[in-house]
């Protein structure tokens, strides 16, 4: 067998688990795809698979999306790199004489274009010394229109990428071109087959269909959707899905749900949450306001964070409801929302915990106190004459010393520092289920209550713990005053690196 022969059976390898990947969400409960389909006839470029959504779903920019369509590129070696140049050149993507961006603008100025999403999946990565990789976003691909568009002439950097894109599109303006790219999502580099073959494993056995042995060196999915295909069958609904599998013994049926809690869910980042709106019955998507996981104008968090996530809590949720609260987000954003369904509110809350490998739902049981304190504190000097104190909250790591360091360089006003860790010491496991989560969270707000002075300024709290520690913690804040928390740069790779975010109380 020729090498060509086995790229090629990759490359389709490839197209079909892309395809698997995405109609497993048909299976969700509060899915929004109405219809999957491999090799999509009403586009004329990226066609490889088509999500069309029942109703618009949020984007990372704030707009609504009523279709995905992806192309993908796969190649066998990491022989290749994606630049600027590479986006306008047809031999970059095997073609003759028409480019991946002449593509784009075909296909999001055609039929069925607007509104949509078009996501070029590449197994090359994009080359780290170009201008593309500052360009395109870790967050989900999206262009950093920004950089790209940042009011310089057609003789600057970015100007001559502008210019050189513009003329490929035979485009006029630099406006014409922004609204061709605003579309446009580039994932590179994308997973490899063994990976999407690991990744799709799951997403079949949540979606209720049976995952493929990983001894076996064969993989039934990928051969059924292209006969499937080949029979003249390549768009799918929910209904029509499941009817195939069941016919080939793929249905195993989704396991028991908590039929009797709604979910809903708060999302600031991406990683495990792409599909968070098919999980949830009401979902608030904060992405537009960071960048990755960086917030963009920190000011946001006061004018339009805490303002959102109040009015989001306090609208879908009640007294007599009962609540599964997904906290794909900053750990500010779990305690804001802890915040705002605090103990007095009476609001039942399971919540979603995301670690160690696996997920599973934390429903809170009151229990008797433990025999011994869930957490311990000390006190550290922090400057003189500040009235202010610093709480540095080690559950899932020990921050103290970054803390300390922090505190007496850069927060004059802390007179106190308070350094309290979960019992016995901090670990990825410390915190064993939502009852210990609330202990840890009720003996940290007790220490902070012992060494708090009545009229006291503003409590910094910087924290490595799960959200549902957070959660807890901010449910009990009432009467603490003003509480100043900070986000740690993990992309930073700077000890210390903390910033200001959300304060509470919201207003």
């Amino acid at each position: 067998m020729t090498a060509a022969v086995v790229a090629r059976q990759q490359g389709d390898d490839y197209q079909a688990r892309i395809f698997w990947l995405e109609a497993c969400r048909l299976f969700s409960r509060y899915s929004k795809v109405a219809r999957v389909v491999y090799e999509f006839k009403g586009m004329k470029a990226f066609d490889d698979v088509a999500v069309l959504y029942s109703s618009p779903i949020p984007d990372e920019r704030g707009g609504q999306i009523v279709a995905d369509y992806f192309q993908a590129k796969f190649h066998v070696d990491l022989k290749g790199n994606l630049t600027c140049a590479s986006l306008i050149d047809p031999d970059a993507i095997g073609a003759t004489s028409v480019s991946l961006l002449e593509r784009l603008h075909t296909a999001a100025t055609g039929v069925g274009g607007a509104g949509a999403r078009f996501n070029l999946i590449s197994a090359w990565p994009i080359q780290p010394d170009d201008a593309l990789a500052e360009i395109v976003s870790r967050r989900n691909g999206e262009l950093r229109l920004e950089k790209l568009f940042d009011g310089t002439g057609d003789g600057s950097s970015k100007g001559k990428i502008r210019k050189a894109w513009r003329d490929r599109l035979k485009l006029k303006s630099d406006e014409e071109l922004r609204n061709v790219l605003t579309s446009l999502r580039i994932h590179a580099p994308y997973r490899s087959l063994d990976e999407l073959r690991t990744e799709l494993n799951f997403r079949l056995e949540f979606a209720g269909l049976r995952p493929v042995d990983e001894q076996h060196v064969g993989h039934l999915y990928d051969d059924l959707i292209r006969k499937l295909h080949g029979n003249g069958k390549h768009e799918f609904d929910r209904v029509e899905l499941r009817s195939c599998c069941e016919a080939e013994g793929l249905w195993i049926g989704r396991g028991s749900e908590p039929a009797d809690r709604t979910p809903i869910g708060i999302r600031s980042f991406l990683r495990f949450a792409e599909h968070l709106e098919d999980e949830t019955a009401h979902l608030l998507c904060l992405l537009p306001f960071f960048d990755a996981r960086r917030i963009r104008n920190r000011s946001d968090w006061q004018q339009h964070i805490g303002p959102q996530i109040k009015s989001f809590l306090s609208l879908t949720t009640g007294r007599s409801g009962r609540y599964l609260l997904h906290l794909d987000a900053h750990s500010s954003i779990a305690l804001l929302a802890g915040n705002v369904l605090d103990t007095k509110s009476g609001v039942d809350v399971a919540l979603v915990q995301r670690g160690a490998g696996k997920t599973a739902i934390w429903e809170f049981d009151p229990v008797s106190p433990p025999h011994s304190p869930a957490a311990t504190g000390r006190v550290e000097a922090g400057n003189d004459g500040g009235t202010d104190i610093a709480v540095a909250l080690s559950v899932s790591n020990e921050i103290s010393p970054e803390v300390i360091e922090y505190v007496r360089t850069r927060l004059p006003t802390v007179g106190k520092i308070l350094l309290i860790s979960a019992a016995p010491g901090p670990s990825q496991f410390a915190v064993r289920d939502a009852s210990h989560a609330f202990q840890i969270a009720e003996a940290a707000i007790g220490i902070v209550r012992a060494n708090r002075t009545p009229g006291g300024g503003t409590l910094h709290l910087f924290s490595s713990a799960p959200n549902s520690v957070l959660f807890f913690l901010g449910r009990m804040t009432t009467g603490l005053g003003r509480i100043q928390a900070y986000e740690y740069l993990f992309e930073s790779g700077i000890p210390s690196a903390y910033e200001p975010a959300a304060h509470l109380p919201i207003t």
